[in-house]
Protein backbone atom coordinates (compact mmCIF):
# COMPACT_ATOMS: atom_id res chain seq x y z
CA UNK A 1 0.00 0.00 0.00
CA UNK A 2 0.83 3.61 -0.88
CA UNK A 3 0.61 6.59 1.35
CA UNK A 4 -0.38 8.93 -0.34
CA UNK A 5 -2.81 12.14 -0.91
CA UNK A 6 -5.96 10.58 0.14
CA UNK A 7 -4.48 9.18 3.46
CA UNK A 8 -4.58 11.11 6.56
CA UNK A 9 -1.93 11.01 9.29
CA UNK A 10 -3.78 10.52 12.63
CA UNK A 11 -0.77 9.79 14.92
CA UNK A 12 2.70 8.60 15.39
CA UNK A 13 3.69 6.29 17.74
CA UNK A 14 6.73 7.82 20.28
CA UNK A 15 7.08 5.06 22.82
CA UNK A 16 6.26 1.47 24.36
CA UNK A 17 4.84 1.40 27.53
CA UNK A 18 4.63 -1.81 29.52
CA UNK A 19 6.09 -5.14 29.32
CA UNK A 20 2.75 -6.37 27.67
CA UNK A 21 3.28 -4.13 24.22
CA UNK A 22 1.35 -1.11 24.84
CA UNK A 23 2.73 2.13 23.05
CA UNK A 24 2.05 5.97 23.56
CA UNK A 25 0.45 7.66 20.59
CA UNK A 26 0.78 11.73 19.71
CA UNK A 27 -2.21 11.79 18.34
CA UNK A 28 -3.79 14.41 15.45
CA UNK A 29 -7.44 13.82 16.07
CA UNK A 30 -9.45 16.26 18.07
CA UNK A 31 -10.38 14.03 20.43
CA UNK A 32 -7.30 11.45 21.08
CA UNK A 33 -9.33 8.41 21.93
CA UNK A 34 -10.98 8.91 18.14
CA UNK A 35 -7.94 7.43 16.72
CA UNK A 36 -9.10 3.98 17.09
CA UNK A 37 -12.96 5.31 15.58
CA UNK A 38 -12.00 4.88 12.10
CA UNK A 39 -11.18 1.40 11.87
CA UNK A 40 -7.39 -0.45 11.23
CA UNK A 41 -5.07 2.54 10.74
CA UNK A 42 -1.82 1.78 8.45
CA UNK A 43 1.63 3.06 7.96
CA UNK A 44 2.13 2.06 4.33
CA UNK A 45 3.04 -1.39 4.77
CA UNK A 46 0.98 -3.19 7.10
CA UNK A 47 -2.85 -2.47 8.21
CA UNK A 48 -2.83 -2.06 12.20
CA UNK A 49 -5.41 -2.39 14.33
CA UNK A 50 -5.55 0.34 17.58
CA UNK A 51 -7.38 -0.12 20.81
CA UNK A 52 -7.19 2.69 22.69
CA UNK A 53 -6.43 1.55 26.81
CA UNK A 54 -6.45 5.30 28.07
CA UNK A 55 -5.88 8.97 27.42
CA UNK A 56 -2.83 10.58 28.63
CA UNK A 57 -1.87 14.33 28.68
CA UNK A 58 -1.40 16.61 25.53
CA UNK A 59 -3.28 14.37 22.94
CA UNK A 60 -1.42 11.45 23.95
CA UNK A 61 -3.10 7.82 24.13
CA UNK A 62 -1.42 4.63 25.42
CA UNK A 63 -2.67 2.22 23.02
CA UNK A 64 -2.61 -1.66 22.53
CA UNK A 65 -1.70 -2.75 18.61
CA UNK A 66 -3.21 -6.10 17.79
CA UNK A 67 -0.54 -8.63 16.84
CA UNK A 68 2.03 -6.61 19.72
CA UNK A 69 2.32 -8.79 22.77
CA UNK A 70 5.88 -7.64 24.27
CA UNK A 71 7.65 -4.61 25.09
CA UNK A 72 10.49 -5.47 22.64
CA UNK A 73 7.80 -5.80 19.50
CA UNK A 74 6.16 -2.56 21.08
CA UNK A 75 9.97 -0.58 20.54
CA UNK A 76 10.12 -1.47 17.14
CA UNK A 77 7.24 0.33 16.63
CA UNK A 78 8.75 3.73 17.47
CA UNK A 79 8.34 6.88 15.03
CA UNK A 80 5.60 4.53 12.81
CA UNK A 81 3.01 7.00 11.17
CA UNK A 82 -0.26 5.87 11.90
CA UNK A 83 -2.67 6.87 8.70
CA UNK A 84 -6.44 6.00 7.59
CA UNK A 85 -8.06 6.64 4.06
CA UNK A 86 -9.56 10.17 4.21
CA UNK A 87 -12.90 7.98 2.78
CA UNK A 88 -13.14 6.85 6.49
CA UNK A 89 -12.99 10.12 8.23
CA UNK A 90 -16.72 12.06 8.68
CA UNK A 91 -17.10 15.10 6.48
CA UNK A 92 -15.44 17.96 7.85
CA UNK A 93 -17.58 21.77 8.06
CA UNK A 94 -16.36 24.54 5.70
CA UNK A 95 -13.89 26.12 8.36
CA UNK A 96 -11.96 23.10 9.52
CA UNK A 97 -8.99 21.07 7.77
CA UNK A 98 -6.60 18.21 8.49
CA UNK A 99 -3.54 19.46 9.29
CA UNK A 100 -1.81 17.25 6.28
CA UNK A 101 -4.42 19.75 3.81
CA UNK A 102 -2.53 22.82 5.87
CA UNK A 103 0.68 21.35 4.78
CA UNK A 104 2.38 23.08 1.03
CA UNK A 105 -0.24 25.75 0.98
CA UNK A 106 1.29 28.83 -0.45
CA UNK A 107 0.58 31.76 2.19
CA UNK A 108 0.18 35.35 0.84
CA UNK A 109 -0.60 39.01 2.09
CA UNK A 110 -3.56 40.82 1.22
CA UNK A 111 -1.47 42.36 -1.29
CA UNK A 112 -0.96 39.30 -2.83
CA UNK A 113 2.83 38.91 -2.03
CA UNK A 114 4.30 35.87 -1.25
CA UNK A 115 4.66 35.33 2.66
CA UNK A 116 5.40 31.94 2.56
CA UNK A 117 4.91 27.84 2.37
CA UNK A 118 3.09 26.12 5.38
CA UNK A 119 5.41 23.41 6.57
CA UNK A 120 3.90 22.17 9.85
CA UNK A 121 0.55 22.53 12.04
CA UNK A 122 1.47 22.40 15.81
CA UNK A 123 -0.62 21.97 18.54
CA UNK A 124 0.98 22.18 22.16
CA UNK A 125 -2.44 22.06 24.02
CA UNK A 126 -3.79 26.16 23.70
CA UNK A 127 -4.10 25.93 19.96
CA UNK A 128 -2.94 25.38 16.60
CA UNK A 129 -0.05 27.16 15.29
CA UNK A 130 1.05 27.25 11.78
CA UNK A 131 4.85 27.38 10.87
CA UNK A 132 5.07 28.91 7.27
CA UNK A 133 8.69 28.91 5.73
CA UNK A 134 10.06 32.49 4.31
CA UNK A 135 11.54 32.94 1.20
CA UNK A 136 14.35 34.55 3.35
CA UNK A 137 14.50 31.01 4.27
CA UNK A 138 12.94 32.01 7.86
CA UNK A 139 10.58 29.90 9.61
CA UNK A 140 7.57 31.84 11.29
CA UNK A 141 5.03 30.96 13.67
CA UNK A 142 1.44 31.97 13.92
CA UNK A 143 -1.66 31.26 15.78
CA UNK A 144 -4.24 29.61 13.23
CA UNK A 145 -7.06 32.17 13.69
CA UNK A 146 -9.72 33.62 11.75
CA UNK A 147 -8.12 36.93 12.41
CA UNK A 148 -4.98 35.94 11.04
CA UNK A 149 -5.89 33.66 8.03
CA UNK A 150 -8.69 35.10 7.05
CA UNK A 151 -9.19 33.29 3.59
CA UNK A 152 -8.06 29.52 2.91
CA UNK A 153 -8.60 28.26 -0.93
CA UNK A 154 -8.24 24.47 -0.87
CA UNK A 155 -8.69 24.47 -4.75
CA UNK A 156 -5.78 26.85 -5.17
CA UNK A 157 -3.79 25.85 -2.36
CA UNK A 158 -3.54 28.97 -1.10
CA UNK A 159 -4.36 30.66 2.30
CA UNK A 160 -3.54 35.00 3.18
CA UNK A 161 -1.97 35.92 6.09
CA UNK A 162 -2.87 38.92 8.08
CA UNK A 163 0.24 39.00 10.70
CA UNK A 164 0.12 40.57 14.07
CA UNK A 165 1.64 44.29 14.43
CA UNK A 166 5.20 43.55 14.76
CA UNK A 167 7.32 46.90 15.36
CA UNK A 168 8.93 47.06 11.78
CA UNK A 169 9.03 43.12 10.67
CA UNK A 170 6.64 43.22 8.06
CA UNK A 171 7.07 46.84 6.21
Amino acid sequence: MNIDDTFILLGVIYAAHGVRGCVKIKTFTHDPSDIAAYGPLTDGSESLKVSVMSVIKNGCVIAKISGIDDRCSAEALKNKKLYVSSACLPKLKNDEFYKDELIGLSVKLPDDTIFGIVTEVFNFGSGDIVEISTPQGKKEMFSFTSNIFPSIDMKTREMTIVPPEIVGVYK
